[in-house]
């Protein structure tokens, strides 16, 4: 018979996501399909003061600034089990979909010193970005003969992650000029081809191997 589930969820300030899996069952075949999507923003705030001293002088740093952080991820995957007879059984499964993480951030800050009559100001902007496609196929089967434990057990996967690493951190004065900066990226397909072959005979105080 057919089944089915589904679930939606949100929060605020800006979160939602949903999912949805069917199932489908008949005599020894059993098949699913689902989907799923995720996104969510975090925004925030933030307010540091710090100082330290050295002989008759203090040295004073203040920042006030705002950010915010995502995650995103969304998905499609569908597979199947097949029972051939009551001791060989095959599974095939697939997902494919995206994935992303990020992050934004600017402060605002104030430099100085005590005693002293100049204030330095700095402008800090850093952001960050990860994530990617993927596409992850599995193929499983088992044999089992007449003797209970004793088995035999194949199995291959695959896994393909397209994916960016980025991120940047730029650090400016007041009137715009640039006073140190750096940025880093990564990208490129990952694909790993994996294939394992397990065989198994429990052995008694009467066997001879």
């Amino acid at each position: 018979g057919l089944s089915g589930t589904a679930s939606l969820d949100g929060g605020w300030p800006q979160r939602y996501g949903g999912s949805l899996l069917l199932n489908y069952r008949f005599n020894g075949l059993s098949l699913f399909a689902g989907a799923d999507l995720r996104n969510g923003k975090h925004p925030g705030t933030r307010t540091t003061e710090s100082w330290t001293r050295s002989g008759d002088t203090t040295y004073w740093a203040v920042s006030t600034g705002d950010g915010e952080r995502g995650r995103f991820s969304s998905g499609l995957r569908a597979g199947g089990d097949m029972k051939f007879s009551d001791h060989d059984r095959t599974s095939l499964s697939v997902r494919y979909g995206d994935h992303g993480f990020g992050m934004n951030q600017l402060a605002n800050y104030q430099l100085w010193t005590a005693p002293g009559a100049d204030t330095a100001r700095e402008v800090s902007r850093d952001s960050s970005r990860r994530g990617g496609g993927f596409l992850s196929a599995n193929l499983d089967h088992q044999h089992t003969f007449d003797r209970e434990g004793h088995q035999l057990a194949a199995s291959v996967s695959y896994n393909r992650h397209d994916g960016t690493d980025r991120t940047v951190n730029l650090l400016s004065r007041e009137n715009g000029s640039i006073i140190s900066g750096r940025r880093e990226e990564e990208s490129g397909p990952r694909q790993p081809l994996r294939a394992k072959l397990d065989y198994s005979l429990p052995l008694d105080e009467d066997d001879k191997f």
